[in-house]
């Protein structure tokens, strides 16, 4: 491939380059943003090809002593998601992808795991939501919750955290 670039004081430059058609960017979504030590937490992912379109991805989770924690596999969108039971701040997490799939299988880092904060998460049940707060400190005693949509508040108080949770 070609690339031409023209600058606003009318420089011109090109160059050949030819793009690695196995590339693919593996992107994470920690639920609630953030990993949190002791805290399991569900992790989205987005597996997209060098052309910006889903591909397919799937391997294992490995921490920094390379000993398997979990493994994951997308749909053939790229989109998937897989739990991470109990991270630890003194680990990093890491996705190996299945080289069979992926010729050139790289490790990807994880986003690093916190010390310290709130963990979200909702959790559908027939047409029942079941809402769980949890905080890595066990000494935080309550939280405020406040649930709003299209301008209708379905919730809003006081909630006792036991052993640093809510559901």
């Amino acid at each position: 491939m070609e690339l031409k670039v023209a600058t606003q004081g009318q420089s011109k430059y090109k160059t050949l380059f030819s793009p690695n058609n196995d590339y693919l960017d593996l992107q994470f979504f920690p639920e609630s943003g953030k990993l949190l030590n002791g805290l399991s937490s569900t992790i989205g992912f987005k597996a997209t090809g060098i052309n910006g379109k889903g591909v397919e991805a799937e391997g294992q989770i490995l921490d920094n002593n390379n000993h398997r924690v979990t493994i994951f596999k997308s749909n053939a969108l790229g989109m998937g998601s897989f739990v991470l039971e109990h991270p630890e701040t003194s680990k990093r997490y890491f996705a190996k992808l299945n080289e069979t799939l992926h010729p050139v299988a790289t490790k990807i880092a994880l986003p690093k795991v916190h010390s310290n904060g709130y963990a979200l998460s909702v959790l559908e049940k027939g047409s029942r939501l079941f809402v769980k707060v949890a905080h890595t400190s066990k000494t935080v005693k309550s939280v405020i919750l406040k649930g709003v949509c299209r301008g209708y508040t379905y919730i809003n108080n006081e909630a006792s955290l036991i052993h640093g949770q809510y559901i």
